[in-house]
């Protein structure tokens, strides 16, 4: 990040100047394959994640503070007059921690072409406009996917430790086959909606915070309404679950995921590939259509916080979120769902599948295995196949001669052996 002057601090009308208007050092390349450029987009995501905790923190400062400061003003300790501390503010104005002089400087860095592409998508009005902006511009749309992806790493690290967890949780408590799938199925939900709720929230957080710094007001004014944005943001998810599906190997799905039906007759390699086209199709449409839904209550919401009307630049707004989200949910389509598919997500062992009324595989019943044997290698009584006397299923060559009283004295004694049930009569 650009060191900061704090000779130069604008003023708070003036917090986001826009890239038209800065007049220093920028990146003229044309930016070539794009592969600088999406680093840099990469970087200002981290920025964008990093600095929105940051003033978090700093916002819980202030209220710890002012809590203080308003105690002593009522016990006199402590005149109304005194101040209140904005931390958020009192940072920017030192040039310590200034989000928006650091977003602006990494813009900078942008190749010309990209800043170009942007600056023509925000200059873009309405639904239409900006998709049109966006498909003239699909530089554009590499920078978004590139800036919005360090966002989503805390909510595939938040379903992936859940997946774990509620695993060995569920095996703790003796828990197997179905029963354990829907126990963990639950938790990586809710632990992946909460995270990108949280994430949703925080940025909706900082742009309300912004807004009020920019007039003059306190940082910490109608944060409230950041809140309503992280619980819509992250029961919405829970329709299309691509982070959970893919951190839990295919297991969880929402309303929005089907699972494929593969009925094992041969494809042909066009087929194949037309279906893997359009499954990805499929899926950038879904999460197009899921960042559609939570863009709308985050845009109206935080429009709320800023004063605005709730409805102001949703156009532009659900067209943003569908360009973008959908290409995101095309490029994370190859990583969702399973090999095995989601029932061997879970790894069960054979008393889970015995639990969950599953009959095992003949070659792993304890039947199939080896019978331990006893002295001279005469396996137990019971395992020992008998069959009454004359009663054999296969004709016999041999003539119907009667045994000698030695041959019958013999097959008594077997007939003991193998039926210890007439030994206790």
């Amino acid at each position: 990040m650009a060191q900061i002057n704090p000779n130069d601090i604008i003023e708070v009308s003036e917090y986001n100047p826009s890239l038209s208007e800065d007049d220093g050092w920028k990146n003229e390349s044309s930016g070539g394959l794009g592969i600088l450029d999406t680093g840099v987009g990469l970087l200002k995501g981290v920025h964008s994640l990093a600095t929105s905790v940051g003033d978090l923190g700093l916002m819980a400062v202030s209220g710890m503070v002012n809590s203080k400061r308003d105690q002593m003003v009522d016990e006199g300790q402590l005149s109304p007059d005194e101040g209140r501390l904005d931390a958020n503010k009192v940072m920017r104005q030192s040039g310590y921690f200034n989000p928006e002089a650091g977003n602006e400087a990494l813009s900078r860095l942008y190749s010309a072409d990209v800043r170009e592409a942007l600056s023509t998508v925000e200059d873009a009005e309405g639904f239409w406009d900006t998709v049109v902006a966006y498909i003239q511009n699909p530089r554009a749309i590499i920078s978004g996917i590139a800036e919005s992806a360090p966002a989503m790493v805390p909510v595939f690290s938040a379903a992936g430790q859940a997946f774990k967890a509620a695993e060995l949780a569920g095996k703790a408590k003796g828990l197997a086959g179905e029963a354990l799938e829907k126990f963990v199925k639950q938790r990586v939900m809710v632990a992946s909606g909460l995270a990108e709720g949280s994430v949703s929230s925080l940025g909706a957080s900082q742009s309300i915070g912004q807004h009020n710094l920019e007039n003059g007001k306190q940082y910490s004014g109608n944060q409230a309404w950041s809140l309503p944005i992280g619980i819509t943001t992250g029961l919405i998810g829970q329709l299309n679950p691509m982070e959970a599906n893919i951190m839990s190997k295919g297991l969880v799905t929402g309303p929005l995921m089907r699972e494929a039906i593969k009925s094992g007759e041969p494809v042909s390699l066009l087929k194949r590939a037309a279906g893997a086209v359009s499954h990805a199709g499929l899926s950038g449409a879904k999460e197009g259509a899921e960042e559609v839904g939570q863009g709308f209550f985050e845009t109206g919401f935080t429009n709320v916080g800023q004063e605005k009307g709730f409805m102001e630049d949703q156009g532009k707004s659900a067209a943003e979120n569908l360009i973008v989200g959908g290409a995101m949910g095309v490029g994370m389509h190859p990583f969702t769902g399973s090999k095995g598919g989601p029932k061997n997500a879970v790894n069960n062992d054979s008393s889970s599948a015995s639990a969950a009324g599953e009959v095992p595989p003949a070659g792993n019943t304890p039947s199939a295995q080896a019978i331990p044997t006893g002295e001279n290698n005469v396996p137990p009584a019971q395992a020992i196949p008998t069959e009454e006397p004359n009663t054999s299923s296969e004709p016999s060559d041999r003539p119907n001669v009667p045994p000698s009283p030695e041959e019958q004295a013999q097959i008594d004694a077997a007939s003991q052996i193998g039926n210890p049930n007439d030994q206790a009569t």
